[in-house]
This record gives C-alpha cells, structure tokens and sequence, in this order.
C-alpha cells in the first residue's frame, strides 16, 4: 500500500465496495460499487505494484478520491495471505473503525463490524 491524503470533508468520502465474495465480506450483505460513507478521512492508502505474486492480493475497495493537490486518486484496502501463511488486512483508512462504534457522531456501518469480526476471525486461523 501507498500512502496519500485527501482533500475535503472527510464524513462525506465513502469506501467503495470491492469483490464483495472475498471473505471479508461473508455475511455483509454488500455487492460490488456499494459506497459505505463516512470512512476515508484525511489519510488513505493505495495498491502499488508489489513483490507479490500476481493475484495474491485482493482489493476489497477501490474508492475514487480527490488528492490534497486537487487530482484523481484512489484509497483502496486489501487482504493477501503472505507466504508465511500469515493473512494480512489493510483497511487503507484511518476512519475503518468510524463504522465500528457512533463515538463522536459517525454513523455505525453493520457491514463494516461484521468485515472487522470477519477479518478477526480469520486472523485467529
């Protein structure tokens, strides 16, 4: 993942749902384009080419965005299982855990705590 950051109010960007039949989002009810508002703040993450191997890496959002520079960009997150066997999540946002609990008046996002008990579980493996 790449750093970047983005302009704006950050309440009003929505993480835009990826490959809702990974794992991540058993039980969510999403499908593909889903904007879940509220969860990219000012600091985003994006794929960049890796040493992974092709199709190693899934994204599971891939939200359009505006730069701090006023360009097009992207914020994703992603889940691989590295060769360890170890799995990896990056949520690629500081605001995932805004769709965990309304603490400071963020709306709460169902499919977002059933994604983190998902991706919680799976790391217990």
């Amino acid at each position: 993942m790449q750093y970047g950051h983005i302009m704006g109010t950050a309440s009003k960007k929505s993480l835009i749902v990826a490959s809702p039949g990974n794992w991540l989002w058993a039980g969510t009810g999403v499908v593909a384009g889903q904007a879940i508002p509220g969860l990219l703040n000012y600091e985003i993450d994006r794929a960049h080419s890796s040493p992974l191997p092709p199709g190693a890496r899934t994204l599971v959002a891939d939200s359009p965005i505006t730069t701090h520079k006023g360009a097009p960009g992207k914020h994703n997150a992603s889940v691989y299982r590295a060769p360890s066997g170890a799995w990896v999540f990056a949520a690629g946002t500081m605001g995932w855990p805004w769709g965990l609990d309304n603490l400071g008046g963020k709306p709460v996002h169902a499919a977002i705590q059933r994604a983190t008990k998902n991706v919680l579980a799976r790391l217990l493996l």
